[in-house]
């Protein structure tokens, strides 16, 4: 037997497929297997010309994940229509991809006009605050979990398998984690030191008009501390190309 919840257009466009059962969620000839590690699967599948991602997992996760987008869309967090399956074989979380989007890890900023890429910026870090707001903590956050559309102001976060809640008054360091990953990527991505700056400007309640204002000393050890963190990764993460490329290179 199958527990099925989610938004009305994916669980639609289930039925429409006939995938209502776990054996048809789970079918290994469904769709196009875009990842496979042990116990997981994503697989893309196309459904009434809509594309659908699945992550069929061997345990409960999907319903935990489920949880989360439900818990933070409470709080305004704009996810992308969802739905969630679970049973005596594993679960599956089924996401709705919007119609023209991406993930902004494929977005260059130097391809977008000025305005645009402060717009951009603005936006991400809105999100990125209101989502804190809710009392939950992402775990990994990066541009490749923001995903933008063709229209203005178009911009979902997606993947909350790690996702927790910590409260609304959460210890400062579960939100550095997250700013610090979103802004390690975000530095790979092309993003600016400007751009940066102008990311935690609007994180923290700076608006352009206070812009000129000294930061208070929070505001100062804030930046501080995730400009550190992300130091911190970008260090781990060239030491990490350094010891698997010569292995790649041998092979």
């Amino acid at each position: 037997m199958v527990q099925l919840e989610g938004d009305a257009e994916v669980i639609h466009l289930l039925r429409a497929g006939g995938l209502t059962t776990m054996p048809s969620l789970f079918d290994p000839a469904l769709g196009q297997v875009l990842r496979r590690v042990v116990g997981r699967e994503n697989v893309r599948v196309v459904v009434a010309d809509r594309t659908l991602y699945f992550k069929r997992q061997a345990d409960y996760l999907a319903r935990h994940e489920w949880e989360a987008i439900r818990a933070v869309r409470r709080g305004g967090v704009p996810v992308p229509s969802t739905a969630a399956a679970w049973g005596e074989t594993g679960s599956v979380l089924i996401s709705l991809a919007p119609r023209g989007a991406s993930p902004l890890e494929d977005v260059r900023p130097t391809s977008l006009a000025p305005y645009r890429r402060r717009d951009l910026v603005r936006r991400v870090a809105e999100l990125a605050r209101r989502f804190h707001e809710t009392g939950w903590v992402h775990k990994d956050l990066n541009l490749a979990h923001l995903i933008g559309g063709p229209h203005a102001g178009d911009l979902w976060l997606i993947d909350f398998a790690r996702a927790q809640p910590r409260g609304r008054v959460m210890d400062l360091r579960w939100r550095v984690k997250d700013l610090a990953s979103l802004l390690y990527s975000a530095r790979q991505g092309g993003w600016s030191a400007a751009d940066v700056l102008r990311f935690l400007r609007t994180y923290t309640g700076r608006d352009e008009e206070c812009a000129r204002r000294r930061w208070t000393t929070g505001e100062r050890g804030l930046m501080k501390w995730v400009q550190a963190k992300a130091a911190r990764i970008a260090w781990h993460e060239a030491r990490v190309r350094s010891r698997v490329l010569p292995l790649l290179g041998a092979r």
